[in-house]
């Protein structure tokens, strides 16, 4: 049976060893945990980039075609390492680097 297409869903907390962590503590952590579960490609932010650049991709040509696609596979990269630290500088430069293509500017 495919638990995910029958809709069975179970949860199971053992909190022996911390019997005093309340109902509110533990659904905090796992809304952290949930969190952790996403892939950073799949994240609103990573994903909006991403879809940005195949945008670009798609409708330029040449030189401006290839430095597009160079940007977007050292954005992947650096995505597959979930290095959150790193994710965020590396969103902040691509994002930088489209604007500039976007804008036209020789980079």
């Amino acid at each position: 049976m495919d638990v995910e297409k029958a809709g069975i869903r179970k949860n199971l907390v053992i909190n022996k060893l911390a019997s005093n962590v309340s109902e509110q503590e533990i659904e905090a952590r796992r809304k952290l945990l949930a969190a952790l579960k996403v892939h950073p490609r799949e994240q609103e932010e990573n994903r909006y980039l991403l879809e940005r650049g195949e945008r670009l991709y798609e409708q330029f040509l040449g030189d401006q075609r290839v430095q597009v696609g160079q940007l977007m596979a050292q954005f992947l990269a650096v995505l597959e390492k979930q290095d959150p630290h790193a994710i965020s500088r590396a969103r902040e430069a691509f994002n930088r680097a489209l604007g500039s293509i976007e804008r036209g500017e020789v980079w």
